[in-house]
């Protein structure tokens, strides 16, 4: 698996913009795959945040996720975030989601990030393993999600 910025290949950026609206764009209603991948053009920075990282296996694109400023709206205070974690179906249970987790908390310590941050409403048990710790629980999006931080 080789991880690049999406900056470094912007030819993904229209792929990487279905799979976050399918995933989670529908949630509300003032979105829309244009507006997506509108927000996903602020994501193309290599050496500060926000950055959209994309993992390629043998020249397909595999998975991607975000380093943001901030995620949920009610804990601005915390910062900066992991989000949007996305693998493609054909290559999930793989171990790539746990590559890509791993390879954000690298990529967010070569920034200088000492500590990073996520919410997640199912996946506590899988960020656990990976050394995340929840430390508040809010509503984002009509549910309760759990934040969870690591050091880098």
């Amino acid at each position: 698996m080789k991880l690049y910025a999406l900056k470094q290949k912007p030819e993904y950026l229209s792929q990487v913009a279905e799979w976050l609206y399918h995933e989670w764009g529908k949630i509300t209603e003032e979105s829309s795959l244009l507006i997506v991948g509108e927000k996903l053009k602020k994501f193309k920075n290599t050496d500060k945040l926000p950055i959209n990282y994309i993992a390629l296996v043998e020249g397909n694109l595999v998975g991607t996720f975000n380093l943001m400023l901030s995620d949920p709206p009610k804990r601005k205070d915390l910062s900066p975030w992991f989000s949007s974690l996305y693998v493609d179906p054909n290559y999930r249970n793989q171990g790539i989601g746990t590559l890509l987790v791993k390879s954000a908390i690298i990529k967010a310590k070569e920034l200088g990030i000492k500590k990073l941050y996520l919410c997640t409403s199912n996946r506590q048990e899988m960020y656990a393993k990976l050394g995340w710790e929840p430390i508040d629980e809010v509503e984002f999006r009509n549910e309760i999600v759990t934040i969870m931080e690591i050091s880098t």
